[in-house]
């Protein structure tokens, strides 16, 4: 036995020494540090005993440690699974406090349109036609080959003549054709992945528009826009003309003033009295 793991270590191979097995028996659990079982393992009994000298062989070793680390990682996973209340309450306050920093002022929404496409519009997020198909564009290729054509002089006696002819690559006609910004043509391959990937990216940008559209509709956002002056004067028109709307100009500038409580803000009514909108005007001066 000796001389067999011996030779089997020399030639670099590997030396099995094997029993045979009958019944199944059940071994105890393997208990963890709090006394919980953690798994119950099985095995067979012996019929007779190992050759003398077998030893463990360096696969059953390889196999046991691996098992051994798969105990411990359940048990470490038990435990996680055990502490998942204080885990949900610590996930809790986390929301709790993104929330809370959601609700502070951000710093984009004194920002004109302007300025905040320039960083959320679809050109600086490469999304626009030319900034997609650049990667999967190619330009259209001619070619000049030599054509075998008769003579000019068809009463001369001599060899074809060899004249230059262009045609297109027979690829030209497997893709989509496109009028590029310099005006050239262009070959399109536009693989179901990129559509993918475009169609996910393009719907995460028009979600964000549409957010921005929308909160610039709430409030008194939807007439006077998000006004961040010191000082700010309102010219009320508030003829004849005007009468069926001045219920909501009134809504939208108490909705103002509201948002604006700290600043100065000045009205002024055109043709008509604006006591309907003295009381705002009058808090607001406080």
């Amino acid at each position: 036995m000796a001389f067999l793991k011996d030779l089997s270590a020399k030639t670099h191979s590997r030396f099995h020494a094997f029993a045979e097995r009958s019944e199944c028996v059940d071994f105890p659990a393997s208990p963890t540090e709090d006394g919980d079982s953690v798994i119950t393992w099985n095995s067979r009994k012996l019929k007779g005993k190992l050759p003398p000298g077998a030893g463990v062989r360096e696969d059953v070793f390889l196999i046991w440690r691996e098992m051994e680390e798969a105990c411990s990682t359940l048990a470490q996973i038990q435990r996680l699974v055990a502490e998942s209340p204080k885990s949900n309450m610590t996930t809790l306050d986390c929301e709790s406090g993104a929330a809370s920093a959601g609700n502070a002022s951000n710093p984009e929404d004194t920002w004109d349109s302007k300025k905040w496409l320039q960083k959320y519009g679809l050109k600086s997020q490469k999304l626009s036609f030319y900034d997609v198909l650049a990667n999967c564009s190619f330009r259209h290729a001619d070619g000049v080959v030599d054509i075998k054509a008769k003579p000019e002089n068809e009463s001369v006696q001599t060899s074809a003549e060899t004249k230059k002819k262009t045609v297109h690559a027979k690829y030209c006609s497997r893709f989509v054709h496109a009028p590029w910004k310099d005006g050239s043509l262009v070959h399109v391959n536009i693989t179901k992945e990129k559509c993918k990937w475009y169609s996910e990216r393009i719907h995460t940008v028009l979600a964000h528009i549409q957010r921005r559209i929308k909160w610039l509709q709430d409030g008194s956002q939807l007439l006077f826009g998000k006004a961040q002056n010191d000082c700010i004067y309102v010219l009320i028109d508030t003829s004849h003309s005007m009468k069926s709307k001045l219920d909501l100009v009134k809504d939208k500038i108490i909705q103002f003033i509201q948002v604006r409580w700290s600043c100065l803000v000045h009205a002024s009514g055109g043709l008509c009295v604006t006591s309907a909108f003295s009381l705002a005007i009058v808090c607001c001066g406080h």
